[in-house]
């Protein structure tokens, strides 16, 4: 089960604004609220025979729009006080490090 729902595509562009604007920590904590909120919607809801669109569909919804609005700010942040000349290199070691971070908990 996905917990990175279709409103990760559309909340990641409007977190990434909202970091902009009003800084990080805003932005990410807000988001991870909604990813929290949404992790324990599904483990309340979903039972044997879970329903789509009361269950899944939620608990989906939450969780996207959460990871949508932290993973922006969560990666700007990361970059935020290195040079212009190694912020190519830092948000690669961060990417790389998400990477097998992500892969270490699932297939890759």
């Amino acid at each position: 089960m996905p917990l990175e729902g279709p409103d990760r595509g559309r909340s990641a562009p409007i977190g990434g604004r909202l970091s902009d604007r009003f800084g990080q920590r805003p932005v990410a904590v807000p988001g991870a609220l909604l990813f929290a909120a949404g992790t324990t919607w599904f483990a309340l809801r979903l039972g044997v025979t879970p329903h789509y669109v009361t269950d899944y569909l939620v608990g989906t919804l939450l969780t996207g729009t959460g990871v949508g609005l932290s993973y922006p700010a969560w990666a700007s942040a990361a970059v935020a006080e290195l040079p212009p000349d190694r912020f190519a290199s830092g948000s690669a070691v961060l990417r790389a490090c998400a990477r097998s971070v992500r892969c270490s908990e699932s297939r890759c």
